[in-house]
């Protein structure tokens, strides 16, 4: 379930960043932090094997994720970048929410074609 809802968040980022034509500074960080995320959730689609993050870390990575946007955010406040605070903000939050309501611990096992 964590994967299917990182997915789709770290494509938001960077759509979200354009459709409300944020600054440049705000894409260009959108689709930074937007490959990462992708990238995590695709790491996180089998519980081990090649291309694969551990379930171990994984609430880790989500935490630093979330951690990662808040500390955007909070630079886009400093700089006084109002509208990319909110998108920022607002990410952050719903990458700590994944974190907190994930169960991290490895279901059946599933064969990784990878």
């Amino acid at each position: 379930m964590r994967s299917a809802l990182l997915i789709p968040l770290g494509v938001a980022i960077p759509v979200t960043a354009a459709l409300l034509s944020l600054s440049e500074a705000a894409q260009v960080s959108g689709l930074a932090i937007a490959i990462l995320v992708v990238g995590l959730g695709l790491a996180g689609t089998a519980s081990s094997g090649r291309g694969t993050v551990p379930v171990s870390q994984q609430s880790g990575y989500d935490l630093g994720l979330a951690l990662g946007l808040a500390g955007a955010a909070v630079l886009f406040a400093l700089a006084g970048d109002a509208p990319a605070v909110a998108v920022f903000a607002g990410f952050g939050v719903l990458t700590l929410m994944i974190n907190l309501f994930t169960r991290y611990t490895p279901g059946r096992h599933t064969e990784n074609f990878l």
